[in-house]
This record gives structure tokens, C-alpha cells and sequence, in this order.
């Protein structure tokens, strides 16, 4: 998908198969889920999906040759998620540029975007000179860039934002989250009570904050193991043109990062890399953010 999973009801999100062989194949999107669809075998190889309800939706994919008489040749499975369309969207509220509008030649300037909504919010800037793109940044947490103007003339900078979420959340994470919150509700129950009972509450708190501050650690470890997997398979993208192997080594690491499995998708793209750079890849990667 051109969306990672979760996303917002009401959301076209585009569905789009690479598939190897055969002469002339034939695509079936199926969804099934609060809203069922099926896109029947078509020739096109993306299907557009615009989810009306909330709730958790399995896409199926069949694919076979035109030729083949049976049901399919090939089946692959992704579970989505789509949530209640939010109350406040991610937008753009202010666009700062340090030298203002005119800076001079070969001095440093620093962009510096401005967005509310959404709970993580993701910017990526591109940089233009008489429509050539001059620099980009591509998706990332961080809300400016610096840049060096090194020819005179006029540029165009375009800065675009976007909700930050992990496409599949292990069960156990969302059980972690509800007993975190029971823990808080524990607390304030204490708070409550009269007289106050402080050994208690003392010992209560305490184990709140070590399961919550193992929590949190455990999260961030997860995000920013998604977040490395992203990396590697935007910088691996360049050469999969090029490489057959390549392109198919990152399908399939895509995949499993689709599913949640992010330490093998990791592993299986980091792998891939170091096809191409023996040794160096990491360092490649990380250049490439």
C-alpha cells in the first residue's frame, strides 16, 4: 500500500502488487473486514481502497496468468487497520525562513516548518531551482533543515506533512498499554481515599513507574527499529531497478515490515545492503537519512 497501516476512515489508499513471471497477469484484491470488497481479476496491478468504517480488515491478493485456468497461481495476506477519522488533521500552520526572503549566496539558511494536529507528526522538505529538485529531505521527525544556496536565483521550497504510525501493533503492546492504564487508575483511586493510605500508595507508584518507564523503553525501541527499516528500504529503492535481487529481497522485507515483523524485515534489508556494500552498508543507510 502507498499508506502504511493504521489510517483514517475515509482515506483513498492505493493497493499496488509487484509480481514476477508470466506472460499477461491477472490481479484480485480482496478485503475483507467491516466493509468487504473485491476488485474481481483485473489487469491492473494497484487497486484504489477507500475504507468507510473503522475496524480491523485482512487484504487478500491472488494473481495468476491469464492462462491458468484455476483460481489463482499465488496468494499473499496483509492484515490493516483503519481507525475513526480524526477530530483534528495534520496541517501546515507556519513556514519560517531565518534570512527572510532574500539571503545571500553560499551562506547557510535555516527552514523551519511549523504543524499541529495528529499526535507524531513526520515533515519532509524538497528544495526546488527553476523546477529541479535541489535537495530533499525525506520523511522525519525533525521539523527543519539548513540549506546553502549555491547559485543565484530564485528557489522553491516545498515542505509537506504527515502522521507518524507503525502499520501493525502486536497484540501484547496493546494489553501492556491497557494494564499501564489500569495502573494510573489505581493511583488516582488512592489518591481519592480518606485517610490517605501512603504505604500504598507509595508501593503502587512505585511499581507504576517501573512498569510504565519499562513500557515507554520498550515502545521506543520498537518505533525506532520501524523507523531504521523504512530507512534502509528508502535507500535500497535506487537500486532496484538496477538489481532484480535487490527488488526482491526488499518485497519481501517490506512484507514482513507490513505484518510487524520489524527485527526480520531489519535484518532481511540490512542483508540486502550489504549485497552492494559489503561491510559498509549501516553507514550507507545512515548517510542516506
Amino acid at each position: 500500500t502507498d499508506m502504511s497501516s493504521p489510517q483514517k476512515a475515509n482515506v483513498q489508499i492505493n493497493l499496488n502488487a509487484r509480481v514476477v513471471g508470466g506472460r499477461e497477469i491477472l490481479y484480485r484484491y480482496i478485503i475483507e473486514g467491516p466493509i468487504a470488497d473485491d476488485s474481481g481479476y483485473i489487469r491492473s496491478n494497484s487497486y484504489l481502497w477507500t475504507p468507510e468504517e473503522e475496524g480491523e480488515y485482512t487484504i487478500t491478493l491472488k494473481v495468476k496468468d491469464i492462462s491458468y485456468k484455476g483460481d489463482y497461481e499465488d496468494i499473499a495476506k496483509i492484515s490493516y487497520i483503519i481507525n475513526a477519522r480524526g477530530e483534528r488533521p495534520v496541517r501546515i500552520i507556519d513556514l519560517k525562513c531565518d534570512g527572510g526572503k532574500y539571503v545571500l549566496k553560499n551562506n547557510p539558511v535555516n527552514i523551519r516548518c511549523k504543524a499541529c494536529g495528529g499526535s507524531k507528526i513526520l515533515y519532509q522538505f524538497r528544495i526546488f531551482k527553476d523546477g529541479k529538485l535541489k535537495e530533499s529531505v525525506e520523511y522525519d521527525e525533525s521539523n527543519w533543515i539548513s540549506f546553502i544556496p549555491d547559485e543565484c536565483g530564485e528557489y522553491e521550497i516545498e515542505v509537506k506533512v504527515n502522521e507518524y504510525h507503525l502499520p501493525a501493533i502486536a497484540a501484547s503492546y496493546r494489553e501492556d498499554l491497557k494494564k499501564g492504564r489500569g495502573k494510573v487508575a489505581r493511583i488516582k483511586e488512592l489518591l481519592e481515599e480518606i485517610p490517605l493510605n501512603i504505604e500504598e500508595l507509595n508501593k503502587v507508584l512505585d511499581e507504576s513507574i517501573d512498569y510504565i518507564y519499562t513500557f515507554y523503553n520498550n515502545v521506543n525501541n520498537i518505533v525506532g527499529m520501524a523507523i531504521m527499516v523504512e530507512n534502509a528500504i528508502v535507500f535500497g529503492n535506487k537500486y532496484r531497478s538496477t538489481y532484480p535481487e535487490v527488488d526482491r529481497d526488499l518485497s519481501n522485507a517490506e512484507f514482513s515490515y507490513i505484518n510487524g515483523e520489524y527485527t526480520k524485515a531489519l535484518t532481511m534489508a540490512i542483508s540486502c545492503m550489504e549485497t552492494l556494500f559489503p561491510n559498509t552498508a549501516n553507514e550507507k543507510i545512515l548517510e542516506n537519512k
